[in-house]
């Protein structure tokens, strides 16, 4: 009835004694195993931690000369535990404001704002407010050019704007430079609504649904992301937004086909993303290189990214500058076993770059499917005549987390980015129990890390990191450390890792990760299309309602709600991913301010 491959039980922490008792013991688990209620190859959340290694000093660059090399200015530490948010009054006190009305039919649908409006002084407008409201959907294009120093905020007024869409597009933000989208509630800038602060002030627990703005796709089908920003803007900011429930990806930032349209100078931060269909972030394009265009100076920090049908994050096309730090990537893939592709997309990240110094830091990457992070390289000929391109340069990974994978940690492919390195340092990686032949019976065990590199043109250097699994560590070295090619290993040492104890998650406290998936009653594209799916005790599932139950009983594809013999309910995630100041990963993951 199931090809599921036996191993070991990861132990749980934390867990209510009921949830105990139908996961302990002998039977079937997840992927078929013999239960033994055991830690697994000391990765499992059951077992004792080690503190990781970490740098000290400033935040990474991530871009310039300089920012993103080994043992250089690539430092990044902990941003500091229950610091004061000073960061009020950021965009000054307005002078100037214009109200949005509605569009014909209730709508906000300006496809080019300026010409809608020409009595409004574009060029100097501080505030655009949004009235609060539910809307179906917002199209603001044509927006207006701005200086870095005096850029257009827009903002909620009065209280939430909620869009509930059942349209192709919910969001849709076009054009323009310096400029910024924001629910945070801000009393001396006037921005939000003290009534929907989200997360402000440290209250994960309390966040969600209270975002100054929140985007809900309802799962509708055939629909676009619900916060789009194209046609050529660049130099804009993004924060305190809730996107939830989209059929596609949350964020979509790119210009398709527009080789000239560089975005450059983009700011992501405090958004909470869950619970989509496909990709939480989708930066870049995937079309063919040479009519693509680059990203560069882009920065995402401190946003939760949580339960995504595919990667929590796809950034393509990526140039010199990328920043990604202390950011929360919870359960990837969560469709991996249903994908609208077979065998692709069923990571929890994945990021292309085709040249210049980036860094990636200080984030907790939790759950995938085929891998945690899959990291390519792209070659564009015409990037080598650019004067920004320094044969070189850095991609550097260092002080994350990488943990609950049913199959690779890390796939690393630069070998079409000529004159790029990797870097890998200081990171922690375990919780690596394979079980992806269960959707894909044909593959078979790999490698922690999975690295092809060509020598002298890149080189992959794996340099003092943790490693907490039993499988092989880095194919082609085949050991913790050692040299093979251009991939350099030293060192690295075996250790405990295991999963952080945060605030509070509500229904998935103590549950594994590598769990977690969406509810459905057949395969879906791949080689058991078709095949009823089968759920074991322990599996957890979440619908498109967004409630979880917990498996009870091994059963083929049964509706959660409709059979109470087979499953649980949970009732819904809390997704307060702060940890204790004196955590040993508390360096790692969100930024925590004082309320």
């Amino acid at each position: 009835m199931n090809n599921r491959r036996l191993r070991p039980r990861l132990s749980l922490i934390a867990m209510p004694a009921l949830l105990i008792a139908c996961t302990s013991g002998t039977g079937d688990d997840s992927d078929g195993s013999d239960s033994t209620g055991t830690s697994s190859g000391g990765g499992g959340q059951g077992s004792t931690s080690s503190a990781p290694t970490t740098s000290n000093g400033g935040n990474d660059t991530g871009g310039g000369d300089g920012g993103a090399e080994e043992g250089g200015g690539a430092t990044g530490g902990a941003p500091g535990c229950n610091e004061p948010d000073s960061t009020d009054g950021e965009y000054g006190v307005p002078t100037s404001t214009f109200d949005l009305p509605p569009s014909s039919g209730g709508d906000l649908y300006y496809p080019d704002i300026q010409a809608s409006f020409p009595a409004v002084d574009w060029g100097t407008l501080d505030r655009l407010y949004i009235p609060a409201g539910n809307y179906r959907l917002m199209k603001l294009g044509n927006l207006p050019v701005r200086s870095k120093d005096k850029p257009l905020v827009i903002t909620n007024k009065g209280g939430q704007v909620k869009f509930d869409t059942d349209y192709v597009y919910t969001v849709s933000l076009n054009g323009g430079a310096n400029w910024v989208f924001t629910g945070k509630y801000d009393p001396i800038s006037m921005t939000g609504d003290a009534a929907f602060p989200g997360h402000k002030g440290n209250a994960y627990d309390t966040s969600e649904g209270r975002y100054g703005f929140e985007l809900d796709g309802g799962f509708f089908q055939g629909s676009g992301p619900l916060l789009g920003v194209s046609d050529r803007a660049t130099d804009f900011e993004l924060s305190y937004i809730e996107i939830l429930r989209s059929q596609f990806s949350g964020i979509t930032a790119k210009t398709h086909d527009d080789p000239t349209a560089t975005m450059k100078n983009v700011k992501m931060h405090d958004l909470y993303i869950h619970d989509t269909e496909s990709e939480g972030f989708y930066i870049g394009d995937t079309g063919t290189a040479e009519q693509q265009h680059l990203i560069v100076n882009l920065e995402l920090y401190n946003n939760r990214v949580v339960r995504t049908g595919t990667e929590a994050f796809q950034l393509g096309h990526i140039g010199p500058g990328c920043n990604i730090h202390h950011n929360v990537f919870y359960v990837g893939a969560m469709d991996w076993l249903h994908p609208f592709q077979p065998n692709y997309q069923n990571n929890n990240t994945q990021l292309t770059v085709r040249y210049g110094n980036s860094a990636v830091h200080h984030n907790l990457f939790i759950g995938g499917a085929s891998t945690v992070m899959i990291m390519m390289g792209m070659n564009v000929a015409a990037d080598q005549d650019n004067p920004d391109y320094h044969p070189g340069d850095v991609v550097d990974v260092h002080d994350n987390l990488f943990s609950s994978t049913k199959n690779m940690g890390a796939y690393i492919d630069p070998r079409n980015n000529v004159g790029t390195d990797y870097h890998l340092r200081n990171n922690l990686f375990g919780n690596a129990v394979f079980t992806y032949d269960y959707g894909y019976p044909a593959e078979t065990e790999p490698s922690f890390l999975v690295v092809h590199a060509n020598a002298p043109s890149n080189a992959v250097h794996i340099v003092d990191n943790v490693y907490g699994s039993t499988q092989p560590f880095i194919d082609p070295v085949g050991a913790l450390n050692g040299n093979e090619g251009a991939v350099t290993a030293s060192g690295n040492t075996n250790g405990t890792v295991t999963l952080p104890t945060f605030m509070d998650l509500g229904a998935l406290e103590g549950i594994d990760p590598s769990r977690i998936s969406r509810w459905f009653a057949t395969f879906g594209p791949g080689p058991r299309e078709g095949e009823p799916l089968v759920y074991y005790p322990g599996d957890v599932v979440r619908t498109d309602d967004l409630e979880l139950y917990l498996c009870l009983e091994e059963n083929d594809g049964e509706e959660p709600s409709a059979h109470p013999e087979s499953w649980m309910s949970l009732g819904r995630a809390k997704d307060d991913f702060r940890q204790a100041c004196d955590a040993p990963t508390a360096a790692m993951g969100l930024i925590q301010h004082a309320p």
